[in-house]
């Protein structure tokens, strides 16, 4: 499930650059509207790849002691 979610992060993330790599340059509001979904993608998958970090560290100490 974890692998999943990151997969589907990555997935957002590359979905959005290309969004924005197929946008005209004269299309400010657009552009502007892709940059934001990529920002929140990014930060998604920042947040939930450590919380996954840390649940793995938190799941090897508990099972080793």
């Amino acid at each position: 499930m974890k692998n999943e979610r990151i997969k589907y992060l990555r997935e957002r993330v590359a979905n959005c650059m290309k969004r924005l790599n197929s946008t005209p340059a004269t299309e400010k509001g657009v552009l502007s509207y892709w940059f934001e979904r990529l920002d929140d993608a990014k930060l998604n998958l920042l947040k939930y790849g450590k919380l996954a970090l840390v649940a793995d560290e938190v799941q090897g100490v508990t099972s080793n002691g």
